[in-house]
């Protein structure tokens, strides 16, 4: 095989300051920011607008005009009102026309239930986007081991007309949520699975797989890791993806092969992340995938600083890369955290119970780092930082996540909370589908990309947290794949499309912009023993 060079020049002078940029909400143009607003369950309307489903009624956004556009009640067919929460329950757009709305009840508190959760699942139908609804369906889940945490990531409906609901559930000691005697994380682990329907919802059954991260991928001992809180999508090649929620620094996913049955073993993102979930939707008018996260280093994680950076990005090639990171609200202006290798990240040992409860917010207000850790840790906590040269915005919201997305031909919504100190208010970005695709250019330095030898037009590289970043149409022809103009990480961009990229390709003394080698791949040879490459 031939093997061809991709040159990357960058203008890159040795000891010069890395430069960052980020579009955070605060008076960014494009982006309405509505506060207080009504969170629940978002589906498309037969007109166009979009439907946010929370308590008994329905909230219309009129995307034309881009404002709420009334509401009306949910009612079922003796004209009582029905009450979809919005925590718990989902509504979903099914390819027959109808509107299904799935959720469950909770029969008893699920800390004080020997066992488990004693839970009633049960479904809804409309064929008037919502305004009347079918009679309550129970469901009988095949499920009998495991204590089930529903929540609130939205299900999906296959290309095959099943519809998958993703979940959580436990395995060890029944979660009591009570840290008086020892931390809830050494009680047991969380993982994921879903149950899916190929009749409305008549019927359901269970995946085959437990989804948990198998901590001795990364030198860890024979353990599972939490994945916990899982969205899923339905990829081009018809794979489901699953992402979930880790305490390894990252996002990880899995992937099903035969419609939601069986999952692979979930494998690392490439996109730094709290302990904290993440929403995964596909764009319909462009067809790319739009995600909104909590993007955190783990040093901030360690720091208290978990849940502060809300951001969204984008994938032209299913996940495999993303680009154009920008954050809907952070502290700083940080808008791209550099993945490292997956490790767990937990709030560090400075962090403390208050009394006999953890911190109430609304009672006390003397947040902040205290001496030492005491007999046990709360696992998200909430902190203001201390450096607010760095981490200056005001108003200062350490807790910013559980973002839920709606998505037309035009405009995002993205449901979420923020507050702490303050209290936590219910808020939604709406903006429109091309602020997606617009690029975020710092102060230079910049570079152009030479592929064989020979000029790519249009390429504008920039070193950002040490890391080159490019676009990826430009970067597609190196690769052989058709892609969208979305900035991303060069080397990540590349290793993910079977590019190699030594760690010694960067060739720093090569002149004032130095050079980054990658490679072609060398062909998989497979295991003899394993059948497997």
């Amino acid at each position: 095989m031939t093997r061809a060079i991709l040159f990357l020049a960058i203008l890159f002078l040795p000891g010069q300051t890395v430069s960052w940029s980020a579009e955070p909400w605060n008076g960014q143009p494009g982006v309405q920011h509505i506060t207080p607003a009504p969170r629940g369950a978002m589906a498309r309307l037969n007109d166009g607008s979009v439907g946010l489903f929370s308590g008994g009624s329905c909230v219309v956004w009129d995307v034309e005009r881009s404002q709420w556009g009334g509401q009306f009640t949910l009612r079922d067919a003796a004209g009582e009102q029905v009450v979809i929460t919005p925590d718990h329950n989902w509504v979903l757009r099914l390819s027959s026309g109808k509107l299904a709305a799935l959720g469950w009840r909770r029969v008893e508190s699920f800390a004080k239930v020997e066992g488990g959760a004693q839970m009633e699942f049960f479904l809804r139908l409309s064929e008037d986007d919502g305004r009347t609804w079918s009679e309550p369906r129970p469901v009988q889940l095949p499920e009998e081991r495991y204590h089930i945490k529903f929540v609130n990531r939205t299900p999906i409906q296959l290309r095959s007309g099943r519809i998958v609901v993703p979940v959580c559930n436990y395995f060890g000691k029944a979660p009591e949520y009570d840290f008086t005697n020892r931390p809830f994380l050494a009680q047991g682990a969380w993982g994921s699975h879903v149950f899916y329907s190929d009749d409305e919802g008549l019927t359901w059954d269970r995946s085959h797989d437990d989804v948990v991260v198998h901590m001795a991928d990364f030198g860890y001992a024979d353990m599972w890791a939490t994945f916990v809180e899982p969205s899923v999508i339905e990829l081009n090649d018809g794979r489901v993806m699953m992402i979930g929620r880790t305490r390894m620094g990252q996002l990880f996913q899995s992937f099903s092969t035969d419609g939601a049955v069986s999952w692979s073993v979930p494998e690392p993102m490439g996109l730094s992340a709290s302990f904290a979930p993440a929403e995964i939707v596909r764009i319909p008018s462009t067809g790319d995938l739009l995600i909104a996260w909590n993007q955190l280093s783990t040093e901030e994680v360690r720091d208290g600083l978990g849940r502060h950076r809300l951001t969204v990005a984008i994938s032209s090639d299913e996940g495999r890369t993303w680009g154009n990171f920008k954050n809907l609200y952070a502290l700083d202006d940080y808008n791209y955290i550099r993945p490292v290798v997956p490790q767990p990240a937990l709030p560090g040992k400075q962090w403390i119970k208050y009394g006999a409860g953890i911190l109430n917010w609304e009672s006390d207000s003397s947040i902040g780092k205290v001496g030492t850790r005491g007999d046990v840790g709360a696992e998200n906590v909430y902190v203001l930082p201390e450096d607010t040269e760095r981490y200056h915005r005001d108003p200062a919201y350490v807790r910013v996540c559980y973002p839920i997305i709606g998505v037309t031909d035009r405009q995002v919504l993205v449901s979420y909370s923020m507050g702490k100190p303050s209290p936590i208010t219910n808020v939604m970005d709406v903006f429109p589908v091309e602020w997606l695709y617009e690029p975020i250019l710092p102060d230079g330095p910049y570079g152009q990309l030479v592929y064989d030898g020979k000029d790519i037009k249009g390429v504008e590289i920039t070193i950002e947290d040490g890391e080159p970043f490019g676009w990826a149409d430009a970067l597609g022809v190196a690769v052989g794949e058709e892609s969208k103009r979305l900035r991303v990480p060069v080397r990540r961009y590349l290793a993910r499309h079977g590019i190699a990229v030594p760690d010694d390709a960067w060739r720093a003394d090569e002149g004032p912009g130095g050079t980054l080698h990658a490679f072609p791949p060398v062909p998989a040879v497979t295991n003899p023993v394993r059948g497997q490459q």
